[in-house]
């Protein structure tokens, strides 16, 4: 009974752990690029510390590279591993001998397929456009319950339009209205969008343009494992079930004798 209990106390605190959001926090604001991915109490991407980590690993390299007792150091470990110039004339006379097995077998008579006529490329198109029309149909819904189940919260956009011209700025300034708050709707009819303040200013004058935007994305890891269960069932019952029912049937039709009147 003890070992039942266990199992149920960890299966419960599986489920649980899947109820909860992965979240991406994204901002972009004074021209510096945040993006973190986070999962309960683990943060499992971020950028600001993969590019530091980049850079540690580059300084380190530069060093290395610098080093002379490094380069002497990987010379004699390449000149142990291919044994100095006699290996390397025994390997080239290994390539050679396998040029010259590979032109042979090129020289020998090779069985010439058939060339596909217009009717069999038209049907194997047909085919194509019939299985991916199938996985559409059963791909649609699945997918769609992955995208109403992000959830794009605190969206803040603070936008500074600047040119000197007054007319382009406030070309510039109705086109960048039009884009933000289209794009805004289309995102709503995904995703559920919650907004905190989306601002875009026309300044008249010499200033720099300001581009400021940060999100937070959210979603339930049981959101994509229930899509993927979901169109797994569909593919096994259309692509794999069905094809094997109907050439049983055709079999057992072919195998019973005709009957004579």
């Amino acid at each position: 009974m003890i070992a039942l209990y266990i199992i149920l106390g960890i299966v419960f605190l599986i489920w649980l752990a899947l109820f909860q959001f992965v979240t991406v926090d994204f901002a972009y604001i004074g021209g510096k690029l945040k993006v973190k991915i986070k999962y309960l109490f683990f943060t499992l991407y971020d950028l600001e510390e993969s590019k530091k980590k980049k850079d540690v690993e580059e300084d380190i390299g530069e060093e290395t590279e610098e080093n002379p007792e490094n380069i002497k150091k990987a010379e004699q470990k390449s000149n142990h591993k291919y044994g100095g110039n006699d290996n390397n004339a025994k390997e080239k006379k290994k390539a050679e001998k396998k040029s010259a097995k590979k032109a042979k077998a090129d020289e020998k008579p090779k069985n010439k397929k058939r060339k596909k006529t217009i009717e069999d490329k038209l049907f194997e198109l047909s085919d194509k456009l019939d299985t991916l029309k199938l996985l559409y149909d059963i791909g649609k819904k699945p997918v769609f319950n992955i995208l109403k189940g992000i959830h794009l919260t605190k969206l803040f956009i603070d936008f500074d339009i600047a040119n000197e011209d007054a007319y382009d700025c406030a070309i510039n300034f109705g086109r960048m209205n039009a884009l933000v708050f289209n794009a805004v709707g289309n995102l709503a009819c995904l995703f559920t969008v919650k907004k905190k303040s989306i601002d875009i200013h026309c300044v008249y004058d010499s200033a720099p343009a300001k581009y400021d935007a940060s999100f937070y994305l959210r979603l339930r890891p049981t959101t994509v494992v229930a899509a993927a269960a979901s169109f797994g069932v569909k593919y096994l019952i259309h692509f794999i079930i069905k094809p094997k029912l109907k050439a049983k049937k055709s079999n057992k039709k072919k195998s019973t004798p005709a009957v004579s009147s």
